[in-house]
């Protein structure tokens, strides 16, 4: 893996599952078959056109080192089509609701364990920060290469350091504009007012 590669651990990842599959055969071996056998295998081709980006990229850079002499042509699915809409204020309100408000069931019956509240605050985190999922659940506490991380003193959500390092000036200071005070958003506060603004709207009812 390249040195300063900024998400490594979710790379390594991939690769595994490119080994399990690809790992005995040669380069001769990869043909477009063979590719679109294993986009089969996999849970949505837009997994398996990522993790097959990551073969060509190991491919292309093989043959720039030397190691082989002709490049191999690692056929991809078709790139997916580009989202159309995201959330509306009043939809990301009815979702962080949803997920507040629930509460456990035992035996057909509602407990007062509420068991996802820490899904609501991942969304209200996600959300407020644009950050990946990824970013937001495996934030560290201090400074660390390949992961955002927690400024505790100041409440802030940041990217990795090694990010941080690789960004120029005017880069840096959007990325932390984009950044969350946590302080900011008590939970609770922030759920009832997502209530009171569905509350209001025409389809309530349905929440």
């Amino acid at each position: 893996m390249a040195p300063g590669h900024a998400r490594p651990a979710e790379t390594a990842a991939r690769l595994r599952r490119l080994l399990a599959f690809f790992g005995a055969n040669m380069l001769d071996d990869v043909t477009g078959a063979l590719c679109r056998r294993y986009a089969a295998e996999r849970s949505s081709p837009r997994i398996a056109r990522r993790e097959l980006e990551d073969l060509r990229a190991a491919v292309n850079h093989f043959h720039r080192e030397g190691h082989v002499r002709e490049v191999i042509k690692v056929v991809l699915p078709a790139r997916g089509r580009a989202r159309e809409r995201w959330l509306t204020r009043s939809e990301a309100a009815r979702l962080v609701l949803a997920a507040w408000r629930h509460r456990e069931r035992q035996r057909g019956a509602a407990t007062e364990r509420f068991s996802r509240r820490h899904v609501a605050k991942f969304i209200l985190v996600a959300l407020y920060t644009g950050r990946r999922a990824s970013a937001v659940t495996q934030a560290a506490l201090r400074p660390e290469a390949g992961a955002s991380h927690v400024d505790l003193a100041r409440g802030l959500l940041l990217p990795g350091a090694d990010v941080a390092a690789r960004m120029g000036t005017a880069v840096r200071d959007r990325a932390h504009a984009r950044s969350v005070g946590y302080h900011e958003f008590r939970v609770g506060a922030l759920a009832r007012q997502c209530e009171s603004r569905v509350m209001e709207s025409p389809d309530a009812e349905r929440v």
